[in-house]
């Protein structure tokens, strides 16, 4: 499952969104004039653990891929809530305007969608 951010900041599911009690949410918010902190939060049940790392990919605003930047650790909150958080540098090239994704790969019994799908390993196709 991917999220995908453009432009206005109003966050779309790609098809691949999960079905059942598993919800996502995610967030983005810049620090400074030159980083921007994002965030994914899984809401799952509360006997479900999650292992995997989230790979966070950032791309120019309407570009059609963006490259990956960073992967980061999903860590378990509190019962049924884990959070995967990075601060990645947006280039100056990008003048504040950029696209990003996440792509957490599920595992088995998660609810969050095949197991079987993988992320992209360098670039992410919107």
């Amino acid at each position: 499952m991917v999220f995908v951010i453009g432009d206005d900041v109003e966050p779309f599911l790609n098809l691949d969104q999960p079905t059942g009690s598993a919800q996502i949410r995610e967030s983005a918010r810049m620090r400074g004039r030159v980083e921007v902190q994002i965030t994914q939060t899984f809401t799952v049940p509360r006997d479900v653990v999650l292992k995997a790392p989230t790979r966070f990919y950032l791309g120019r605003a309407r570009a059609a891929t963006a490259a990956f930047v960073r992967a980061g650790g999903t860590r378990r909150v509190r019962a049924g809530r884990f959070r995967a958080r990075v601060t990645v540098r947006v280039p100056a090239a990008y003048r504040g305007r950029f696209s990003y994704a996440a792509c957490f790969r599920a595992t088995r019994g998660s609810g969050l969608g095949d197991p079987k799908a993988t992320c992209p390993t360098r670039r992410f196709r919107f």
